[in-house]
């Protein structure tokens, strides 16, 4: 099975090198969880078999995104929520009552 990389492309919107690192990480990571119960945490190595059954999806990647953010994204809702603010918080100030 292979990974629909047009997909992610659409969905990662706003996302760096290192926000796509972190996303590959964790999807890989998510694979990895799936397979715990069958590896021997004790073996210094993991069977083959298991190393061999283990693929990451476009499932998991699915799952890294609901807990992932897009960097590029975070300061410009910084700065719009900012930008809106502002002129709300100025407007209330003529308005002493409305702020008790």
């Amino acid at each position: 099975m292979q990974v629909d990389l047009e997909k992610i492309a659409k969905e990662t919107h706003g996302y760096v090198g290192a926000d796509l690192a972190a996303l590959c990480t964790e999807a890989a990571l998510q694979c990895i969880r799936e397979k715990m119960d069958v590896i021997d945490l004790e073996d210094e190595t993991i069977d083959a078999e298991i190393l061999n059954s283990m693929a990451v999806t476009n499932e998991h990647f699915s799952t890294a995104l609901g807990s992932s953010n897009p960097s590029a994204l975070r300061e410009t809702v910084s700065i719009v929520a900012y930008s809106f603010c502002i002129p709300i918080l100025n407007l209330l100030s003529c308005f002493p009552s409305i702020g008790q």
